[in-house]
């Protein structure tokens, strides 16, 4: 009997936050949503960056070390790529932002900032393990392919500059 009770005011509950998120999402046009800055730092990068992620030091660590993002500045200090990770940069020759990411599967770089921005990387994972980047979604199973072969690292993307959307660890 109790739960027969609850169970109108849950689903009344769960109805009524999913149209309040309906309500703010219809509201705003793309043109009122503001862009996360391309120029994160330290200080800022928990009002940029999604949610869920944990801080150490200068990185911010998605996933158990999944996704390590560091700003540029923090970067430029630190290790120019960490082993058993593929390494991204915003600029040539290894500088400004840097992504990492570990998992074998594809990622959107929207999520982490980082699609059509990247302009040379590092492969670190070892053993031989080959990354991808991806063009035009291919996550989603569209578009063209770039291989990242293992210890390899290239300085410029040359036409693949500022163009990978997605990468597969």
């Amino acid at each position: 009997m109790r739960f027969r009770s609850r169970v109108p005011a849950f689903v009344v509950a769960v109805f009524a936050v999913l149209a309040l998120g309906a309500t703010v999402t219809a509201g705003a046009s793309a043109a009122e949503v503001p862009a996360p800055s391309k120029d994160f730092s330290v200080e800022n990068a928990a009002k940029v960056l999604p949610d869920g992620f944990e801080r150490i030091g200068n990185d911010f660590v998605y996933g158990e070390g999944a996704v390590i993002i560091t700003p540029a500045i923090a970067a430029a200090q630190a290790l120019s790529c960490t082993a058993h990770y593929v390494c991204l940069y915003r600029n040539a020759n290894y500088t400004g932002d840097r992504w990492q990411f570990q998992d074998e599967q594809w990622m959107n770089l929207r999520n982490w900032d980082a699609s059509d921005v990247v302009s040379s990387w590092k492969n670190r994972q070892g053993d031989c393990d080959n990354a991808t980047l991806g063009w035009n979604s291919t996550e989603q199973g569209i578009g063209s392919t770039k291989s990242l072969p293992c210890t390899g690292e290239q300085a410029s993307l040359g036409g693949w500059n500022d163009e990978a959307s997605s990468i597969h660890g």
